[in-house]
C-alpha cells in the first residue's frame, strides 16, 4: 500500500486489525440496537452485547495508539486508506 508501504508488516497487520474491528463494532452495535428496538431480549443479553462492543473498542483504541506511536501511522492515513484510496 502506498500510505504504509514504507512501514513494517506488523503496521501492516494492526492495519488490517483495525478495518476488521470498524466492521465487527458497526455490526455489533446495529445489531444491538436492532435487537433493543424489537424488544424480545433479557437484560442480560443486552449487558453482555454492550459488554462484547466496549471489548471491542478497547482493542480498537489499542490498535489505533499501536499505530499512531509506534508506526508512525496518522490517523488521517488511516482514514484515507479506509475509504479505498492508496496514494
Amino acid at each position: 500500500m502506498g500510505l504504509l508501504k514504507n512501514k513494517s508488516w506488523q503496521a501492516q497487520d494492526l492495519y488490517n486489525e483495525y478495518l476488521e474491528l470498524k466492521v465487527i463494532i458497526s455490526e455489533k452495535v446495529i445489531n444491538l440496537e436492532y435487537i433493543k428496538s424489537i424488544g424480545e431480549v433479557t437484560p442480560e443479553e443486552i449487558t453482555t452485547r454492550e459488554k462484547s462492543i466496549n471489548e471491542k473498542v478497547m482493542r480498537l483504541r489499542t490498535v489505533l495508539n499501536q499505530l499512531r506511536v509506534e508506526h508512525n501511522v496518522q490517523l488521517e492515513e488511516l482514514i484515507i486508506l479506509s475509504l479505498g484510496v492508496d496514494i
